[in-house]
């Protein structure tokens, strides 16, 4: 099974699973269509230049959430640096909402590689607690 494969499957489950989200910014808005996992990854989150240390919490095939000590504004595209097998991959998001402990982001357009590692980090993942 090759990489669109793969993410067409997850996409598939998800698309079939309709959760509400718990987002006191969203209120219970019935959006997201592919529960998050839990995770707990260390990243860097670059804005511009700069790059930020930051933790991933959770993470989905639709997006993630990331804790970071600095605050990005909705509708910016950012970079999550991810490690994997040896390489640091590079994961393009969009902030779709902040709070006082960082920002949840969608997914801007993966290609294979960033497919693959988002796919082995789910398969590695546990489901967060309600979900």
């Amino acid at each position: 099974m090759g990489y669109p494969d793969l993410t067409t499957a997850l996409q598939s489950v998800c698309e079939s699973t309709r959760v509400t989200i718990d987002n006191p910014y969203l209120g219970s808005q019935n959006r997201r269509r592919c529960p998050r996992l839990a995770v707990d990854i260390p990243v860097k989150v670059g804005a511009g230049r700069a790059q930020h240390d930051g933790l991933l919490t959770d993470l989905g095939i639709g997006g993630l959430f990331a804790q970071v000590e600095f605050t990005p504004s909705v509708g910016v595209k950012l970079a999550v640096l991810v490690e994997f097998e040896s390489s640091t991959v590079r994961l393009p998001v969009i902030v779709r909402w902040v709070d006082a402990r960082g920002f949840g982001a969608q997914f801007d357009l993966l290609g294979p590689r960033e497919s693959q590692v988002v796919a082995a980090l789910i398969s590695e993942a546990r489901p967060k607690p309600g979900s």
